[in-house]
C-alpha cells in the first residue's frame, strides 16, 4: 500500500487530496479531498501525535481520549 497526500492552497483556503494505492485490497485507487477554510481563531503548531501535554479536552467538540 501506498498514500499520496497533496496539500495546497486556493485563495484562503486549503485543499488536502489524499491517494490511497493498494492493489490487494482495491482494485483501482481512489481519493479523499478535504477542503478547510482560513480561520483565524485557530493557530497551527509543530507536535508529535504522542505528545501527552498536550491536553486538547477545552476545545469545543474534542471528544475525551480513552485509555487503550
Amino acid at each position: 500500500m501506498s498514500t499520496v497526500e497533496r496539500i495546497r492552497k486556493i485563495g484562503n483556503e486549503l485543499e488536502d487530496v489524499i491517494t490511497i494505492h493498494d492493489l490487494e485490497m482495491y482494485s483501482r485507487d481512489w481519493q479523499a479531498r478535504f477542503v478547510y477554510e482560513e480561520r483565524n481563531d485557530v493557530r497551527l503548531e509543530d507536535y508529535a501525535c504522542n505528545d501527552r501535554h498536550r491536553d486538547l479536552s477545552g476545545v469545543k467538540g474534542v471528544q475525551p481520549r480513552t485509555p487503550r
